[in-house]
């Protein structure tokens, strides 16, 4: 992906903002401020970085999705949210 937009879109952005729910609720002393993402160029591309940074909104919006999915998991209702 070479931009931020194309980062988004694959979901590499989603996928941190889970890894860092997860992280924070089993490290609680950690307390990331930001996440960088490599990735090593091929085929003679320059490597490309981007960074990402989640407010606490995001956080708690994503928790409550997690909350909700899982309560549907557990009383084996498959129907959409």
């Amino acid at each position: 992906p070479a931009s931020r937009a194309q980062f988004e879109e694959r979901g590499y952005g989603r996928q941190l903002l889970f890894y860092d729910v997860l992280l924070r609720q089993a490290l609680p002393m950690l307390r990331p401020e930001r996440y960088v993402l490599s990735f090593v160029g091929e085929e003679g591309e320059s490597p490309i970085e981007q960074e990402f940074t989640f407010m606490e909104k995001d956080r708690r919006d994503l928790t409550k999705l997690i909350q909700a999915v899982w309560a549907k998991i557990v009383a084996l209702d498959f129907t959409k949210l």
